[in-house]
């Protein structure tokens, strides 16, 4: 499990897994990364800050250029995400397209936090691909 997961899965709200509870939220919308804590707990917002600014930190040149690169990679694997969420949309029985969400919204996936919040709040578009989501 990524650091990001342990912060973000709300399967570990009601504490079975030994994980404690789901503690920041983020997104990628529009071009840029939105990350907020759930809880009002220290170590939840300095989280959500910290990843806030890998993504939002434009002081220096060099930091400027990482934070693009770090969106331009999410940006592309969100599209991919998208992508991949139409075309099962448009046949959820497509075993292919299955397996590349399966793989896509696995914990081992980079950017797995945001992809997986995304169907998230999207799970009644795609009630089947919760059982991807535990």
């Amino acid at each position: 499990m990524s650091p990001l997961e342990f912060f973000v899965d709300p399967k570990n709200v009601d504490g079975r897994n030994n994980k404690p509870p789901a503690m920041l939220e983020q997104c990628y919308e529009e071009g840029h990364v939105n990350v907020h804590n759930i809880v009002n707990e220290e170590r939840a917002i300095m989280t959500a800050d910290l990843i806030q600014e890998c993504f939002e930190k434009r002081n220096t040149g060099i930091r400027e250029a990482a934070c693009q690169h770090r969106i331009d990679r999410l940006a592309e694997e969100m599209n991919f995400l998208y992508k991949t969420l139409e075309k099962h949309k448009k046949d959820p029985e497509m075993q292919r397209c299955k397996r590349t969400l399966k793989a896509t919204l696995s914990r081992s996936s980079i950017f797995s936090a945001f992809k997986r919040n995304y169907v998230r709040k999207h799970i009644k578009d795609y009630p089947d691909l919760e059982e991807f989501l535990v």
